[in-house]
């Protein structure tokens, strides 16, 4: 698997693909897209999303619904850019609920599978989900995990 960090470089303090700054999500969706070209030319199978500074440091920091709409555009983008390369690589979203930033998008499970059924472009993007990230956030991970499985 290969994961790009679109979450510690201060440029990136608002969000790789939900920022409001509109150059930086352009900036934060060509890294997105090079590091797919290197995952699929070290044969890996899996591209993983952490969204770590997709969200808000307070509510009205951002317009929420056109964020979430961002946030899937970049998605649906990543997505048919591997579909159009002929790349044998799936998506794997990893929830978490906080840390670095207060309140990510999709702090659980539950969460990532919504974002995921409104995708144009679902059948290649899955979960990678974690143990302590559910923990985090005082939920049950088997139970996250029977839901994704469920789902």
């Amino acid at each position: 698997m290969l994961t790009t960090n679109t979450f510690s470089h201060p440029v990136f303090k608002d969000g790789g693909l939900t920022s409001n700054d509109r150059s930086v999500r352009r900036f934060g969706l060509r890294k997105l897209l090079r590091n797919v070209d290197r995952a699929a030319e070290f044969g890996a199978e899996t591209f993983v999303m952490w969204g770590g500074r997709e969200g808000s440091e307070y509510d009205n920091a951002k317009d929420l619904n056109a964020a979430h709409e961002r946030y899937a555009e970049g998605i649906d983008t990543i997505v048919s850019y591997i579909k159009e390369k002929g790349y044998d690589l799936r998506i794997a979203l990893e929830p978490k609920p906080n840390e670095p930033r207060g309140d990510i998008f999709l702090p659980t499970i539950g969460h990532a599978l919504g974002l995921i059924a409104q995708l144009d472009n679902e059948d290649i993007v899955g979960l990678n989900p974690e143990t302590g990230h559910e923990q985090m956030a005082g939920l049950n991970f088997t139970h996250g995990i029977a839901q994704a499985l469920w789902a």
